[in-house]
């Protein structure tokens, strides 16, 4: 039996979005260990079939002499386990995964790039050097020959092709972890006595939360509209973008949103609201994008990496330029204020998530991709 090791930051993360292309590995004979750091839902990882390894991998630490024992302590787990693949799932991973498999004789690994991440959207003097030592790493990483990459958007991917000198033909690209499309069926929206617009993810400033509560703060003084403002998600205290916990309760205490905190049922949300909006600064490939188009909700988003590919303009949604919140505010208002559009593009993003998002397809690029890198 051959063994996939699937190295990720977030237990949660693979859940959501990576736990049926595991599944599909394990209908295929693979042994398939997930190392990641230790939560409470990793006791749901061997009812579901996988082995689990824990490892000490903190996604926003820099305590340098912490980082080399979570590298070692990854070196030890992959000699012990010594697998035929190892895959590797964002930034720290691929790093420390991408070195060990060169230092043991050029493992064959496949490398996913959900986003690029806070260093790449940040303009410090700290993270613009930071992104280039990264680059000068990626470059040892990918002389391994034996690896494939995979990208969720044109922008991530020209972009490291270009500053790591990576070979375009070993790289491929999905929607994400696309969706399943049964699961998220069509819903018809209903009620329009009250417009619901929901923002769902990280309250982080990068995945444009502040933008949204501004955008709502604007509409919020015009007394004859009909808008409710919902925001969806948790606080990342791992994230230097991530809001604090007194500014989301200032937010609350304004009356202006509603805040309902992380849930995994996001589909019975999605079916009661009628506008998803998501004026993020840069994403991989944003699924709750692809979770309420394949509903059949129209979207508001911005024109940058990774949400850019999520809308057709005037087809099924509306775009922004990212960080402009005033902009957005009217987008929100020009949209909210038109039913039949509403109902319009909503039909639109169901009809480009059966054409785009099949999360059926982005499994089967994953099994292709295991079976070729074996």
């Amino acid at each position: 039996m051959k063994n996939i090791l699937l190295v990720i930051n977030d237990i949660d993360f693979f859940l959501s979005h990576r736990k049926k292309i595991g599944l599909a590995a394990l209908s295929k004979n693979y042994r398939f260990v997930i190392c990641a750091p230790k939560k409470e839902s990793s006791i749901s990882l061997k009812e579901l079939g996988f082995d689990y390894v824990e490892i000490p991998l903190s996604r926003g630490g820099k305590n340098i002499f912490k980082e080399f024992k979570s590298f070692f302590k990854l070196l030890l787990i992959i000699k012990r386990i010594n697998p035929n693949l190892m895959h590797l799932v964002t930034i720290k991973p691929v790093i420390y995964g991408g070195i060990i498999s060169k230092l043991l004789g050029n493992i064959p690994i496949l490398v996913a790039f959900p986003g690029l991440g806070h260093l790449y959207t940040s303009n410090d003097f700290y993270s613009k050097l930071l992104s280039k030592l990264i680059n000068l790493i990626y470059k040892f990483i990918f002389s391994n020959p034996n690896h494939r990459i995979i990208f969720h958007n044109k922008s991530d991917a020209n972009k490291i092709i270009g500053e790591a000198k990576i070979n375009p033909k070993k790289c491929t690209y999905t929607y994400g972890s696309g969706v399943d499309l049964e699961e998220y069926e069509f819903s018809s929206m209903e009620n329009f006595s009250k417009i619901k617009f929901l923002f769902a993810s990280r309250l982080l400033k990068d995945k444009g939360v502040h933008d949204f509560f501004k955008a709502a703060e604007i509409l919020n003084k015009d007394s004859q509209n009909n808008f409710r403002f919902i925001i969806a998600g948790d606080i990342d205290k791992e994230n230097p973008s991530s809001i604090s916990l007194q500014e989301l309760q200032k937010w609350i205490s304004s009356g202006i949103i509603e805040y309902v905190p992380y849930t995994k049922n996001i589909k019975k949300i999605l079916r009661e609201i009628h506008v998803a909006v998501l004026p993020s600064y840069r994403e991989g490939m944003p699924k709750i994008l692809l979770e309420a188009s394949s509903i059949g909700r129209p979207l508001i988003t911005t024109t940058a990496p990774g949400c850019n590919e999520c809308v057709k303009q005037d087809f099924n949604g509306l775009k922004i330029e990212a960080g402009d919140f005033k902009e957005l505010s009217k987008k929100m208002w020009q949209l909210g204020s038109n039913k039949k559009k509403m109902i319009k593009f909503g039909v639109n993003s169901r009809k480009l998530a059966e054409e785009r998002y099949s999360e059926k397809k982005v499994i089967e690029k994953h099994l292709e991709l295991y079976e070729y890198l074996n």
